[in-house]
């Protein structure tokens, strides 16, 4: 918050607690706004050059220049790392935010037509970019140079922020407002000012100079690390039976508490174990929070000491406490004193009427943003599945339409939170000002209009209610089968009478329907502007909401790029492309030295020193020895598929038939090998029955003799 802000508050409290006009604060601010950011363009420009110069051209002219400079991103949209350090970055733009969306404070004094002003606009807008594009890109870099010069050049942006809020002399109110109201972004630039040296430190460990990390990818691609990370116990997961759901709770202490929880994790938010979002939604929706609450704190420290002064200054020039009456006297309506007095209420209830819209809207932008983080998790895992029942399929837009939602989305969503808030609370204002006014004017004794509304309503009201839950309950229980659980008609002939007489009625009730279906419009419209999630418009015309496209946009471009199932398999062609590489470089002779390249070299014996190059050997072996196993086991497999009779000689299968024999178990006689075949037709059926024994094979053959598996064979 600027100096201007500080001054007006400053003015309001000598204004609320002095008469005298001569007592203002003035506080002009030595940190020119315009001229900080036209100045900070030159560093932010050099230092963007300096971290270009450390990458490597991939496709265009690679041999000019050794291929540099290249292109440095400031973010990776799609990665899970780094997320708080980000939310951070983004955060300390939130007072800039704030003043593009709701002050159209641009990055240069213009004067001149207005035509030109959007061009203005659209230049500001890249120009802070470059500002803090630094910041952003120095933590994408993640080298021991970027990690430094970001450090020194976010000090320096943290100085100057501390500088401009302590700058003025003022009260110590209004210095606690002026701290509250730039404590997000004072925040997000010290947490930035320590965390970037600590990584700096950590760098200097890893030796990573220049060049780090350039993708998620670039980890340790061992079997471990792949088996627990969040996508792989995520396929895992999918290779296994579903475990049963709970039993349902059957004590009332235990249902009453199930039923909070479930509450809860409905209206509010449900933790999933291990799964990780995205930074870029922490971000934006970080920073719709940051916004709220800089946009809550401009509202409760201008506006309401304005409105206290405003009624400070009616109450002492007409004496409101000599209007107000006795309890031996009444209002008179037509008295003009009367209405003075309803005057200074209805200005006394404002201030109260601006507080509980802020704080209602407050509390549903904090639980959309909560729905948000839930529904983009639940939206992202049944996109997993090929769920498609609330995000479209990818065929119904083009790929260019899918990745220009997902460019747009960031910043659709901060702007659809900052107004959404907005309109909210004017909704939650009017509506607490409507209450106000029919209190006050009950107060003064003007209440026959309201008992004539409420007795020409009520009826309307009540009967509606009566004739809905009356055709409710004949559907249910009287005209649909099986008490509405088949959705075949019984009673026929009562049910078309019934349909017949309800006809004329049903015209009533839909005038009320209509009305009460524009009421929902408004109301689900409001409560749901800040959601990209949700389309206000029906399912067949949602693509004409920018909003929702949008996010559909987002969310197929961030399913096909993070699919648990691909990461897994990159992964794994990684690992194994490693550890090919490995075994194709190293090698290890019986006198324990070490071959590199086809030299052996005894110096480098397998001891302590050479711990890692010993645990990557024995990975290449442990790698080598799956792939012989495998290949064995499908050269088993195939070979058992083309030839089934084979597999009544295999060792597991005939001791599984020795353990099915010894438990009196019946054994088809398919499932025999050979051998006990030649036995079973050397046998007689007159042989069989007069040894009272059945035919199938069972714990003993025919003439009750104990088999012996290893020494029977036919008969020559």
């Amino acid at each position: 918050m600027s100096a201007s802000f500080a001054e007006n508050v400053d003015n309001l409290f000598n204004t609320l607690e002095s008469d005298e006009d001569d007592d203002r604060t003035e506080c002009v601010s030595k940190v020119d706004h315009f001229t900080f950011y036209q100045y900070t363009i030159i560093p932010a420009v050099l230092i963007s050059l300096a971290f270009s110069m450390l990458k490597t051209r991939r496709r265009k002219f690679v041999d000019f220049l050794c291929g540099r400079p290249a292109l440095v991103h400031p973010m990776d949209a799609l990665t899970t790392s780094a997320s708080i350090p980000y939310i951070a970055a983004f955060g300390a733009t939130t007072f800039l935010t704030y003043e593009v969306i709701f002050e159209q404070r641009v990055a240069f004094r213009y004067d001149g037509p207005l035509a030109l002003k959007t061009l203005i606009v659209i230049v500001s807008m890249i120009w802070y970019g470059f500002v803090y594009f630094p910041v952003f890109a120095s933590l994408a870099v993640k080298s021991i140079f970027s990690y430094g010069l970001g450090a020194l050049y976010v000090w320096v942006i943290t100085g100057i922020q501390f500088y401009k809020v302590f700058e003025c002399d003022v009260r110590w109110k209004t210095r606690l407002l002026l701290i509250g109201g730039n404590l997000p972004h004072l925040i997000c630039l010290t947490y930035l000012s320590v965390i970037l040296p600590i990584r700096f430190a950590n760098a200097l460990k890893t030796k990573k100079y220049f060049v780090a990390e350039e993708t998620d990818l670039d980890v340790p691609q061992t079997l471990s690390y792949i088996r627990d990370s969040y996508q792989g116990v995520h396929v895992r997961k999918l290779l296994k039976k579903p475990a049963p759901k709970p039993p349902p709770p059957k004590a009332i202490k235990d249902k009453i508490k199930a039923g909070l929880l479930a509450a809860i994790h409905r209206i509010l938010y449900k933790n999933e174990k291990g799964f990780r979002y995205s930074t870029r939604i922490l971000s934006v929706l970080m920073i719709g929070v940051f916004l709220l609450y800089v946009i809550t704190f401009q509202i409760l420290a201008e506006l309401v000491p304005f409105i206290d002064m405003i009624v400070g200054s009616i109450h002492t020039e007409f004496n409101v406490d000599d209007l107000m009456p006795t309890e031996d006297e009444q209002f008179d309506i037509n008295d003009f004193k009367t209405w003075i007095f309803v005057g200074y209420e209805l200005l006394t209830s404002i201030k109260q009427c601006v507080i509980v819209s802020t704080a209602l809207a407050v509390v549903v932008g904090m639980v959309m943003i909560l729905h948000m983080l839930s529904s983009y998790r639940t939206n992202l895992l049944a996109l997993y599945r090929g769920d498609h029942s609330h995000i479209p399929p990818r065929k119904d837009r083009s790929n260019a339409s899918l990745m220009l939602g997902c460019m747009r989305f960031a910043g659709y969503q901060v702007g659809y939170i900052a107004w959404g808030f907005v309109i909210q609370g004017i909704i939650f204002f009017l509506l607490s000002l409507a209450i106000s006014v029919i209190v006050i004017l009950v107060q003064i004794g003007v209440s026959g209009w309201l008992v004539n509304a409420v007795l020409e309503l009520w009826p309307i009201v009540v009967w509606t209610i009566v004739l809905n839950v009356l055709q409710l309950l004949l559907a249910k229980f009287l005209f649909a089968q099986g008490r509405g659980n088949t959705l075949y008609i019984d009673n026929r002939r009562f049910f078309f009478i019934f349909t017949y007489f309800m006809f004329f009625f049903n015209i009533f009730l839909g005038l009320v329907s209509c009305l009460m279906r524009i009421i929902k419009a408004i109301v689900l419209g409001a409560l749901f502007m800040p959601r990209l999630d949700h389309s206000t418009l029906s399912q067949r015309f949602q693509f004409f909401d920018p909003g929702f496209a949008a996010y559909v946009g987002y969310m197929h471009v961030e399913n096909q790029h993070t699919h648990p199932v691909m990461i897994v398999f990159i992964r794994l062609m990684l690992m194994n492309l490693h550890f090919r590489k490995l075994g194709e470089s190293k090698s290890v002779d019986l006198n324990g030295a070490v071959r590199v390249d086809g030299k052996t070299d005894s110096s480098q014996c397998v001891s302590i020193q050479m711990k890692e190059d010993e645990t990557d050997l024995k990975m290449v072996k442990e790698a080598k020895r799956r792939k012989y196993r495998a290949t064995f086991n499908w050269a088993v497999f195939y070979t058992l598929i083309n030839n089934p009779q084979i597999r009544v000689y295999r060792k597991g299968y005939i001791q599984s038939r020795m353990k099915a024999v010894e438990e009196g178990r019946r054994i088809p006689v398919s499932d025999l090998p050979v051998v006990d075949l030649c036995r079973l037709d050397s046998v007689t059926d007159t042989d069989a029955t007069r040894n009272g024994k059945d035919s199938t094979y069972g714990k003993h053959d025919v003439k009750g003799e104990k088999i012996n598996y290893k020494t029977k064979v036919c008969p020559v």
